[in-house]
């Protein structure tokens, strides 16, 4: 599923670029997906711009690759959307990864500051 998302991040990233995608050709792109499957989900256009958003937070960083693919996209958005540093998105990667949080408990890990605190220390 993140191998997907990646790539649907990527193709809308650079449609972005090359042809000046925006809101209303994503949410085009949405409803036809939509059309085309019904009953798939995880395909809303707030969805595909996470998507292009987590392929353009990540794109430049292969280092951490398999640490992505060793979360759940729940996983990965909270990391994504609730960490300032690429330091910080590091450590929750790999805590929720050895850990095997779940996007509840991960959240709370992240709510909590729990990086701050040790880095404090």
């Amino acid at each position: 599923m993140i191998d997907l998302y990646w790539g649907i991040g990527e193709f809308v990233s650079n449609k972005v670029v090359q042809d000046g995608w925006g809101r209303s050709t994503v949410k085009a792109l949405s409803e036809y997906i939509l059309t085309q499957e019904p009953g798939i989900r995880g395909y809303s256009p707030q969805n595909i711009c996470r998507m292009k958003q987590f392929f353009e937070t990540y794109r430049d960083k292969p280092e951490l690759g398999t640490l992505l693919r060793e979360n759940t996209w729940s996983n990965n958005l909270h990391i994504m959307s609730k960490t300032k540093s690429d330091a910080e998105r590091l450590f929750y990667l790999k805590l929720a990864s050895r850990e095997k949080y779940k996007a509840k408990e991960l959240e709370r890990q992240i709510d909590s500051g729990y990086y701050e605190r040790l880095m404090r220390r």
